[in-house]
């Protein structure tokens, strides 16, 4: 998992450890407030936060985008942006 959308070098065992407590938590935090969420996104995001994080804090918060590949300039804004259009949120 993660191929072609976190940078693989990056990813430790404590990666993954925090990417699943932090979906285990967002799970928990919507739970407990009725609010409806999925579980397989909460996983994506907290894996792509993991991976964002551990690169600030090994090589700097400028560099925590350096964690996902999305590409660089341009592409990156067109990436998210048809990424959106895909999912209904455009």
């Amino acid at each position: 998992m993660g191929k072609g959308f976190v940078n693989l070098s990056l990813v430790t065992p404590w990666v993954i450890l925090r990417a699943l407590l932090g979906a285990i938590t967002w799970d928990l935090i919507t739970w407990w407030l009725g609010l409806p969420t999925s579980s397989s996104h909460a996983l994506i995001g907290g894996y792509a936060g993991a991976a964002m994080a551990h690169v600030a804090w090994t090589k700097g918060f400028q560099h925590t985008l350096e964690g996902l590949i999305v590409g660089s300039g341009p592409s990156r804004c067109c990436s998210f942006s048809r990424a959106a259009d895909r999912h209904g949120f455009a």
